[in-house]
């Protein structure tokens, strides 16, 4: 499903003031979602590095469907440690469908 998400919280695990978040421009590209794991892939237009803005969250769930989207709570790697096991640092996506009845395409 082609998608705008945003990140509710930032790079530590904690929760963004609510002005922050909704000033932030969305990231666009397809959700890729099961049980235990989403992703964002970029768009075909898009170029490759925007897929990779956003790793992966593990541990995915839905934590809430509402008329303007889907909210997604899990947690990221945290790709700057180097041990046996990388800690998870938590993240929320608010993602909306695009085109077809969601927001524009932009």
């Amino acid at each position: 499903m082609k998608v705008a998400v945003i990140e509710m919280r930032d790079g530590q695990g904690r929760k963004r003031p609510r002005d922050q978040v909704r000033a932030e421009k969305p990231v666009f590209g397809y959700l890729i979602y099961e049980p235990g794991f989403a992703a964002l892939r970029a768009l075909d237009e898009a170029p490759p590095t925007v897929g990779a803005m956003m790793p992966l969250l593990h541990h995915a769930k839905i934590r809430a469907i509402r008329k303007g989207g889907i909210m997604i709570v899990g947690a990221y790697v945290d790709m700057k440690s180097r041990g046996p096991i990388d800690p998870l640092i938590p993240q929320a996506w608010w993602v909306r469908p695009v085109g077809h009845g969601g927001i524009p395409a932009e």
